[in-house]
């Protein structure tokens, strides 16, 4: 191994690592820093050491993995090696008895980089623990499907939930929020969809939760996808479990977080036939280019930039949003966007324009948003257009602490039409 040779193990120190690899050993965990410089990434690995075969799993709180399993993990005498699968790295080290911690190398793209880590008390990563999450054995029946959607050549897997197999019950399609998600839609460590399939199988109503298209077990072209295209995904699970014995076809709906929200307004637009009701979970009301302009206000509002910095950002994001539409290729968009970066960093000091992202950086990070299908497809989307068709009961939920998508403005701007709808 680089660098590691000639590491001396005392006989007390080699005696207690072999004895830490023993079948009934307690986990061990281990805490440091990826020098990645001029990065510095802070990593725990916590290895499950009670069986024959020891289990490692990561930590990077400021990059939201948590308790991602590795598919490799070796623990021998004084050497540990560990491999993700999913980020193509490695982890290999020895243990240096003069300082006791591991000395190694993070393995990713090619390239090592220096990363010692310590061994750490149980007590450290209390907060990793997630009590509300549910654990086997449950009292309801689960089930793993998958589920092709041809118009959109690809293919879903996902879990069902349901109270037993001898009744006949509602079902809600649970569809996520915008990027890559998992089924449970785990973030941070978090598994909100898994709790919410839980508590509603619990009383009485199946759900059907499943991994976004190209992601986790689903097969599909993720990165050319829209929203569009992930609400055919939704509509092929509807129409897959409108024929199943134990599910009730006139009680099928959608619950939809953030994007997801959006597509179950899509949904109940478009084929009221098939969605009887829909649940918008901290879903957009207001246009995409409103609401993202918003959303960028009350981020920097919540890190604390000036009023007047805020004001300069607010005006150069409402003429950002118009650009995608107005520009006739890829050279074109580079060519506006970098004017008016240019035009607004005139209003801030180099510091504030390196700070904010008004710079080259800023530039070459918009460009590449505004270049893909999705986000292209967000900008031109106004819920109001499917709110007003939609006729089928709406139960939309906001949180007045939520900072990407306002409460106040899209809660008022999801029942404005709907109440016309009730009332007309």
């Amino acid at each position: 191994m680089k660098n590691l040779s000639g590491i001396l193990i005392s006989a007390v120190l080699l005696f207690f690592y072999m004895a830490a690899n023993s079948q009934n050993a307690e986990n061990i965990y281990l805490k440091g820093t990826i020098n990645a410089d001029p990065d510095f990434i802070e990593i725990i690995l916590i290895i499950d050491n009670s069986d024959l075969a020891p289990q490692a799993s990561l930590y990077i709180p400021e990059q939201f993995i948590f308790d991602m399993e590795a598919q490799k993990t070796e623990l021998k005498n004084d050497s540990l090696y560990i491999k993700f699968k999913s980020m193509k790295s490695e982890y290999y080290a020895v243990w240096n008895a003069d300082s006791s911690f591991y000395q190694g190398y993070w393995k990713q793209a090619g390239k090592e980089f220096p990363t010692n880590l310590k061994t750490i008390d149980k007590s450290e990563t209390a907060g990793f623990q997630r009590p509300q999450s549910p654990e086997p054995p449950y009292n309801y029946v689960v089930k793993d499907y998958k589920i092709e959607n041809k118009k959109g050549n690809s293919v879903l897997a996902g879990t069902l939930t349901i109270p037993d197999t001898t009744g006949v019950y509602p079902l809600v399609i649970l569809v996520s929020g915008s990027g890559a998600q998992n089924r449970n839609e785990e973030i941070a460590g978090h598994k909100p969809f898994l709790i919410l399939a839980d508590y509603l199988t619990k009383n009485g109503i199946a759900v059907f939760r499943y991994d976004d298209r190209g992601f986790a077990e689903s097969t599909g072209d993720i990165m050319n996808s829209t929203t569009y295209d992930f609400m055919t995904d939704a509509l092929a699970v509807i129409k897959y479990f409108e024929s199943n014995p134990n599910i009730d076809k006139t009680k099928i709906g959608v619950s939809g977080h953030s994007e997801g929200g959006i597509i179950a307004m899509m949904l109940a637009a478009k084929y009221p036939k098939d969605v009887d009701f829909i649940i918008s979970m901290a879903g957009p009301g207001v246009d995409s280019k409103s609401l993202l302009v918003k959303q960028i206000e009350d981020i920097n509002r919540a890190n604390g930039m000036d009023e007047q910095s805020l004001n300069n950002i607010h005006s150069m994001q409402l003429k950002l949003m118009d650009i995608p539409e107005k520009s006739k290729d890829l050279t074109d968009l580079r060519k506006r966007i970098t004017e008016l970066y240019n035009e607004y960093g005139q209003m801030f000091t180099e510091e504030q324009r390196k700070e904010f992202g008004i710079d080259q950086r800023g530039i070459n990070n918009a460009v590449m948003q505004f270049s893909y299908p999705w986000m292209k497809y967000f900008l031109s989307i106004d819920p109001a257009v499917y709110l007003k068709k939609i006729k089928c009961p709406v139960l939309a939920l906001n949180g007045t602490k939520d900072i990407q998508v306002n409460a106040d403005i899209n809660l008022e701007a999801i029942f404005l039409p709907v109440n016309a709808n009730i009332t007309g």
